[in-house]
């Protein structure tokens, strides 16, 4: 089966422990449930997982050309 060189994401997903607790919300971009206690992180008041937000330290070059 051809995964498009993605064999890592789903050995992470298949590592992961199974979730605890009840859903309370979804993320915006992917719509994966978001469970209770779960880091998230909140953009002009919408939940993003935290597989879809990127953390970077800003820089003098600023920030990237593409969003």
């Amino acid at each position: 089966m051809d995964d498009y060189g993605l064999d890592w994401a789903q050995e992470e997903y298949d590592r992961q422990e199974p979730q605890e607790g009840d859903v309370v919300g979804t993320c915006a971009y992917c719509g994966r449930d978001i469970y209770g206690g779960e880091k998230v992180y909140v953009i002009d008041g919408d939940w993003y997982c935290t597989a879809c937000v990127t953390e970077a330290i800003a820089d003098e070059e600023g920030p990237p050309d593409e969003y």
